[in-house]
Order: C-alpha cells, then sequence, then structure tokens
C-alpha cells in the first residue's frame, strides 16, 4: 500500500489520463503509471480528498479533471512528461491543498460499476495481449 501522498497522487494522475473516459479507462491509466489496479478503498479515499481540494469531479462513476486540477497538472507537466516520474512531483503540491481534517465529500465507488469496470479492463488486456501474440 502507497503512503497517502502517492496514493493521492497516482489517483490523481491517473484521472488526468482517463479524464471524462470510463472507469476501466481509469484502471488502465492506474496500471500504466504504477503497475497495479487500485483498491476500491484506495480510490474511494484519494476521489474524495481529491474532490474536497476541488482537482476532480465525479458524474455519473465518470472521473474527470476541474480546472484546477488541470492547471496543477500543466505545472507538473513542465517538470516531466513521463506519468510515472509525475507521481512524485504531484504529491507535494496534492498534499499541500489537502486539509487536515473531516473531508466532507462523501463519494463511493459503486462495487457493481467497479467490477464491470475491472472486467471490462481485464477482457481488453486479454485482448490485447492476444493480438500481440499473432
Amino acid at each position: 500500500m502507497l503512503d497517502t501522498k502517492l496514493q493521492d497522487s497516482w489517483i490523481f494522475l491517473s484521472i488526468v489520463c482517463s479524464s471524462g473516459g470510463t472507469l476501466a479507462d481509469f484502471y488502465w491509466a492506474a496500471d500504466y503509471i504504477n503497475v497495479s489496479i487500485p483498491s476500491d478503498r484506495e480510490v474511494e479515499e484519494s476521489v474524495n480528498r481529491l474532490i474536497a481540494c476541488g482537482l476532480v469531479s465525479v458524474k455519473d462513476n465518470s472521473l474527470s479533471v476541474t480546472d484546477k486540477g488541470q492547471e496543477m497538472y500543466q505545472s507538473i507537466k513542465k517538470l516531466s512528461a513521463y506519468p510515472r516520474l509525475q507521481v512524485g512531483l504531484a504529491a507535494p503540491l496534492i498534499s499541500q491543498c489537502i486539509s487536515p481534517g473531516i473531508i466532507e465529500t462523501q463519494w463511493n465507488l459503486d462495487p457493481v460499476v467497479a467490477e464491470n469496470a475491472l472486467q471490462a479492463y481485464v477482457q481488453g488486456f486479454k485482448k490485447r495481449a492476444k493480438n500481440r501474440g499473432q
């Protein structure tokens, strides 16, 4: 398990890379950036903190970057164009934005939606792997 700062950074950058896409797109981005799929709990915790900061928004289980989040990402991108390296660069910026204490936003990832998105991710992964083998 990542520390909270790196977890929030990873989730933020995964949302940036998949902004406005499906939850399966988010999982693709997360796996690309961290070579791992976040748990439902990791997603919920980080997304709630990122919503409270005004960096992301959620509508109908679609995760998007806000204008404030896009502005932050542009400053990170100037330092490195590589998402895997951006995690460490984004962490201190995001942690400055998060206020200590109770986060009032309480977004919950629907377990059925999450499972369906993971299945779509797995099927897409299998299809790509099969196509590479041909």
